[in-house]
């Protein structure tokens, strides 16, 4: 079906459902946002997004819907309101960003094996996110440069917002690899880092350098892909899905002794 339907779909069902009312939670979440100060269509976004992933969920466990059970859907959701005075990030800044990593810390062409681990890590998120969400190429490119900006607005102490980029689907997706890789999104994370090395802006140099690289190097690998037979068709030959485990950091041991040479 493809991603640009499942989100059609999903965001029509979320606008029946505020047009007649029922079910009320969906009536009072959107009510909440609002009065937050986020705009209508991003909410029908989120919403779509997150009822697409309670869909799946009640499906795959043979489960009738449930307004309790979409509520709490709801209220696990951790949703900020963009700062309307951070920069709007677009395709230049995404364009930038890739020549920004290759000139000020190189690139993994002929030497991608040095992390090998942490690219599996990244690439199994998007892959799983193929599989659950339908996305494409191009989605993923978007999902990337998502967390590449985030991670150089760690760095250069900077905020950027998405809404004219990516749909809250999309942002969403790039949420789940930066937790998986920012220690200063998951305090997890940060816990097990700062064993070895500091989080500390100071650092966020040393510390973000092999994620933007391996970051960037996706990026290419996606594009030298669309020559020949997709992105998705190739990892999936060294890539497992499986769903019972939680997501990989993309940190390890040797990833972090690295950090500290």
């Amino acid at each position: 079906m493809g991603r640009t339907e499942l989100r059609r779909q999903f965001q029509s069902i979320i606008r029946h459902q505020l047009n007649t009312k029922n079910p009320k939670t969906t009536v009072e979440y959107y009510e909440k946002l609002l009065k937050e100060g986020c705009h209508e269509e991003r909410i029908v976004q989120l919403m779509a997004y997150v009822l697409e992933i309670y869909t799946k969920e009640i499906v795959g466990s043979n489960q009738p819907f449930s307004e309790f059970e979409w509520k709490a859907y709801l209220n696990g959701v951790y949703y900020t309101i963009p700062d309307v005075e951070a920069e709007s990030f677009d395709e230049r800044d995404a364009r930038y960003n890739s020549k920004r990593i290759k000139k000020e810390y190189g690139d993994l062409r002929k030497n991608e094996r040095q992390y090998l681990d942490e690219l599996i890590a990244i690439e199994e998120s998007l892959y799983m996110a193929y599989l659950l969400f339908e996305i494409n190429e191009s989605d993923a490119k978007k999902i990337l440069h998502i967390v590449i900006q985030t991670i150089f607005d760690e760095i250069d102490q900077k905020t950027h917002r998405y809404e004219d980029y990516v749909e809250e689907d999309l942002h969403f997706l790039a949420k789940n690899i930066l937790y998986c890789s920012d220690p200063y999104l998951n305090p997890a994370l940060k816990e097990y880092m700062n064993s070895v090395i500091e989080v500390k802006p100071d650092n966020n140099e040393r510390l973000f350098k092999p994620l933007l690289l391996c970051l960037n190097r996706i990026l290419e690998k996606i594009d030298q892909s669309g020559k020949s037979r997709g992105y998705f068709n190739i990892i999936k030959t060294y890539v497992k899905a499986d769903f019972t485990k939680e997501p990989k950091w993309f940190y390890n041991e040797r990833t972090l002794a690295g950090l500290i040479e």
